[in-house]
């Protein structure tokens, strides 16, 4: 039996640029008319799209020339060949552990990817184009990622501001259950960072802007509540972390305010993270008791010291990866022994079956409870006797191992029935 050839072709943020991967992209609510439409082109395939990545994963005879020209169809007159890269078998099988583990991200460890995977396989299963050796290939990609960050450090370290901020938080909060946060300023940044500690079980939500409008805006989308400009002082008495991130040409947080609202606070700690540049948070407010402050370039220094502890734990990521590819490459190899192990049960069971027809006159005075027994004695010794062989057809089939599988056929007096078409 022919195996079919594994290849993925796609390009991510490492091989074209933003404006050619936005050309091919696909959004999720577009993704199972692109599903239909990749069907055109590969009897079998799966579509992994990301901000950062799309590629093409299937089996077919042509190594994934039909998938280079369904990217071309999606970016219109840009050429897309220049700018994708292609992996076959063994290498294309790897691509996936890695991406699902975070190591091909452009964020080492990122947490996102093993659930956009996961997506990508139960919508392309839901398309009824995926087939039982892709499947078998993503859920294996899932199972490596679920190791990846129960068995190693590869996602335990923050991996962006907002996350570097929460972790500094936990850290001089001791958990952000019940606490109390005072975003200052409305921006992208202050957005993001509402929503990763939101995310992260932060209890109440205090906006400040100098835009009012604004600042009830974002308040209304976090389940918060909007501040006025003018009370600064008795938010910082409220407020047990604090994020600034305005475009002020100067500190709008003086060291005064947050004495006066230290001194009423009864020793409550204060997290102060200073997202903005320039600061909005006077630097000598690091010298307050009980005041915790951090720039844009302390957060920096943690996140840099983190995504060095992510990459020192891509080796250990590394050894599961390649402990899970033996496992779906054994898997798929013993694929090729199943007509045989067929051939052999059938076998078997035929002489079963024609010894019994045989001793038919002899067994006619035995009871339906006897004759039961009988035939389950029978397959039993039969099942006993097959156990060894069925182990050695797929141990030769897992192994790769072609002229040992049909030298063992041959023994064992086998002969295939022609099988319909590619079996994958």
């Amino acid at each position: 039996m022919r195996r079919s050839q594994l290849f993925v072709i796609g390009l991510n943020h490492n091989s074209a640029p933003l404006g050619i991967r936005e050309k091919v992209a696909v959004g999720n609510k577009d993704l199972p008319d692109a599903l239909a439409d990749l069907g055109l082109y590969l009897t079998a395939g799966v579509i992994l799209s990301t901000c950062n990545r799309t590629e093409i994963y299937g089996l077919c005879s042509d190594q994934g020339e039909s998938a280079l020209l369904f990217l071309q169809h999606r970016a219109g007159s840009i050429p897309v060949g220049p700018h994708t890269y292609e992996f076959q078998g063994v290498a294309a099988a790897r691509h996936l552990l890695k991406v699902a583990c975070g190591l091909d991200s452009m964020v080492v460890g990122e947490p996102q990817i093993l659930g956009q995977v996961r997506n990508a396989q139960e919508l392309a299963q839901e398309s009824g184009r995926m087939g039982p050796v892709l499947a078998r290939l993503f859920s294996q990609s899932l199972i490596a990622g679920k190791r990846a960050r129960n068995e190693t450090a590869i996602g335990r370290n923050a991996a962006s501001f907002s996350y570097a901020g929460v972790e500094i938080t936990r850290s001089h909060l001791g958990g952000l259950a019940g606490k109390t946060l005072l975003l200052v300023g409305a921006g992208e940044m202050s957005e993001l960072a509402a929503k990763t500690l939101r995310d992260n079980g932060i209890g109440e939500i205090l906006v400040l802007s100098r835009t009012s409008q604004r600042a009830r805006s974002l308040a209304e989308r976090f389940g918060g509540l909007a501040v006025d400009s003018h009370s600064i002082a008795a938010a910082l008495q409220r407020a047990d972390v604090v994020i600034s991130s305005t475009d002020s040409p100067r500190p709008i947080i003086r060291r005064e305010i947050v004495e006066a609202a230290m001194a009423s606070r009864e020793g409550r700690p204060l997290v102060l993270l200073d997202m903005a540049v320039p600061r909005d948070i006077e630097p000598e407010v690091s010298e307050i008791e009980g005041a915790h402050l951090y720039d844009i370039d302390d957060l920096g220094e943690v996140l840099r010291q983190n995504l060095q502890r992510r990459q020192d734990e891509s080796t250990k990521v590394q050894v599961i990866i390649e402990e899970e590819l033996r496992e779906f490459f054994t898997w798929w190899g013993s694929l090729q022994a199943v007509p045989a192990i067929k051939a052999l049960r059938s076998k078997a069971e035929n002489v079963r079956q024609g010894e019994i027809a045989r001793m038919g006159g002899r067994l006619a005075a035995l009871s339906k409870t006897e004759l039961d027994l009988v035939d389950s004695l029978t397959k039993a010794i039969a099942n006993k006797i097959l156990h060894k062989p069925i182990v050695a057809l797929k141990s030769r089939a897992a192994d790769g191992d072609g002229t040992s599988l049909e030298i063992a056929k041959e023994i064992l007096g086998l002969r295939e029935e022609p099988q319909p078409g590619n079996q994958t």
